[in-house]
């Protein structure tokens, strides 16, 4: 298993899909000052979706602080695209567990 991020650690690079085609390089996706990623358990998890449409409205604020908001999970296809469709920001599907295991 990989060691923990802790404060100060570098994010691992990993590709991820993107609803609606495309790839995102992580960790270098923008030339934002901050960018949190969002890995969430899936479509079917509430909680996770109630989560996701709290930082989209709260886009503008995380915006204005340099913060560019990413999100991704195990979900692919319509079910992946059934919580892009609630957010504006950019929503990764298809993670695998190595994925998982490079930020454990």
């Amino acid at each position: 298993m990989a060691k923990k991020l802790d404060i100060g650690d570098a994010f691992p690079e990993m590709t991820l899909n993107l609803v609606g085609g495309g790839k995102a390089a992580l960790p270098n996706l923008t030339n934002a000052k901050y960018q949190l990623i969002l890995f969430y358990r899936g479509h079917w998890w509430p909680y996770c979706r109630r989560q996701l449409v709290g930082f989209e409205k709260e886009k503008a604020i995380l915006e204005a602080e340099g913060v560019k908001v990413i999100a991704a999970s195990v979900d692919i296809g319509d079910e992946a695209a059934l919580v892009a469709n609630e957010v504006s920001f950019l929503v990764g599907q298809g993670v695998t567990r190595e994925d998982a295991l490079k930020i454990d």
